[in-house]
């Protein structure tokens, strides 16, 4: 199990972009008729940083903590063939044995009767690009007499690299714990 995970690592990600360039061009246009207009527009590249919580999430990875998911097991407070009777000595084997180098097969042996439950993980790409936008403007405003002012103004932009949330993107049930499905989730392999 031990050379399935990386310890020591200087760094929570694999590889970040050290720089971002964020040019921007705006203009601003006044013509000598007709009198009163002005003519505007820009254009910029803005940049933001990921969400910390990434970080935070990695932080939270064994052998940091162990964190599993129990899929089997009697639901109740104890004995032996009980979900958090696997829970715990499932922790206790790897928190007692990893540091020595561990396999998983001496992992599972380790908990016998039970079965092992192996530690989950949250996981990045191995580049991290953060969000972009590409934000533009154009706008026309002229002036009619002293105190009105007529102003057309369109604005736009395009996002990319963008973080999303969608918890079932991989979202797959294995057909021997759930038979029936689970939730419209597709069957398949875990």
């Amino acid at each position: 199990m031990s050379g399935c995970i990386q310890t020591g690592l200087a760094h929570a990600f694999y590889h970040v972009e050290p720089l971002v360039p964020q040019p921007r061009l705006s203009l601003a246009y006044r013509p000598d008729w007709p009198h009163g207009t002005v003519v505007r527009g820009g254009i910029g590249l803005f940049y933001d940083l990921y969400p910390a919580v990434f970080a935070s999430n990695l932080a939270g990875n064994a052998p940091n903590i162990f964190t599993t998911q129990i899929r089997t097991g009697l639901i109740d407070a104890g004995g032996p063939g009980s979900a958090p009777a696997i829970a715990a000595a499932s922790a206790t084997a790897f928190e007692s044995n990893f540091a020595r180098g561990t396999t998983l097969s001496q992992l599972q042996e380790a908990v016998v009767p039970a079965s092992f439950a192996a530690p989950y993980y949250y996981s990045i790409p191995s580049t991290l690009r953060g969000p972009r936008s590409l934000q533009w403007d154009f706008e026309i405003q002229h002036q009619f007499g002293a105190a009105n002012v007529l102003t057309l103004r369109y604005a736009g932009n395009r996002g990319y690299d963008i973080f999303v949330t969608n918890r079932d993107a991989n979202a797959n049930v294995d057909a021997t714990f759930f038979p029936n499905g689970l939730g419209g989730a597709a069957h398949g392999n875990s």
